[in-house]
């Protein structure tokens, strides 16, 4: 059985330093945290390991498991290759879904293998997270001889592993932003158009809500998002995306929307004239003036 040391007891290491036990296929030898209290409180959660109060502690394993902020990572990898008794082919791999495994070369240069394994999911709380973790995409990159392992004991968790290249790690990430992180920019500025137009919280919400879920189904059941595409830019609809205009006063709203309009123009299944229409709307709305919708 693969023997496994966590570096980082927040809640990506204690999610998968608890499925690794459950499953089977790997055991926890070691947690180092800067808070000794959270490596006690993640080894009480996992229900294996012990803790250690250095990275010199940490006993030799066959995976380095790195949980830490991004910020850190780098750091952590350049005292790790001083501070451990590391066995050449130890494979060492971070969670970061902006950084690739670069950032591990003085491990590295230590013969360890060295990869980077971002799973596309939200790890905000550890007890939930472990019952959602069920069929996650994780985008894998680094040394191929870490690959084919790191690929099976994330699989055998619930992961499904795809390898990406190196150099494409932030391009990846940054679409995994615009897919998750600015969907809730896009919402929050939907609450705020509603709460001008004089809905009440407690009446955005259900509103929203209601979009959201029907949105998702839409885009689940398409091949690719865009044929999932509803609204007056797929209609042709220049009259209501003139008013949309015109009501939104707020000029970084505007902007915003101008900016969305724009790019859900480029991607609708329109006639060349209908297109040209809005193009022309687009490029030279008219000033705010809400007076010109009564």
């Amino acid at each position: 059985m693969l023997t496994v040391n966590i570096i980082g007891a927040g809640a990506v290491g204690q999610t998968l330093g608890y499925l690794l036990v459950k499953h089977q296929v790997a055991k926890i030898q070691a947690i180092f945290n800067q808070s000794e209290e959270s490596s006690k409180h993640a080894i009480e959660f996992i229900g294996q390991g012990q803790s250690v109060s250095s990275m010199s502690d940490l006993p030799a394993a066959d995976l380095f498991l790195i949980t830490v902020p991004d910020q850190k990572i780098a750091a952590l990898a350049d005292e790790l290759a001083v501070k451990t008794h590391l066995r050449d082919g130890t494979i060492v791999m971070h969670c970061s879904g902006a950084l690739t495994s670069a950032c591990l070369g003085s491990l590295r240069a230590r013969e360890c293998n060295v990869a980077s394994l971002h799973p596309s999911f939200s790890f905000k709380n550890p007890q939930s997270s472990i019952s959602q973790f069920e069929n996650i995409p994780c985008a894998l990159e680094g040394d191929a001889a870490a690959l084919a392992t790191i690929t099976n004991l994330f699989t055998s968790i619930g992961g499904q592993v795809y390898q990406i290249a190196t150099e494409k790690k932030a391009l990846y990430h940054a679409a995994a932003v615009f897919g998750s992180n600015y969907v809730i920019t896009l919402l929050q500025q939907a609450r705020d158009c509603f709460l001008d137009a004089g809905l009440s919280e407690q009446q955005a919400k259900p509103v929203l809500d209601a979009l959201l879920a029907s949105v998702v189904v839409n885009v689940k059941q398409a091949s690719e998002p865009k044929l999932a595409l509803t609204g007056p830019i797929q209609r042709a609809d220049v009259t209501t995306i003139h008013h949309h205009l015109q009501a939104l006063t707020d000029p970084l709203a505007r902007e915003f929307y101008l900016l969305m309009a724009k790019k859900t123009l480029s991607i609708a299944v329109l006639d060349e004239s209908d297109k040209y229409q809005i193009e022309a709307v687009l490029t030279s709305p008219l000033p705010c003036d809400t007076n010109s919708l009564y």
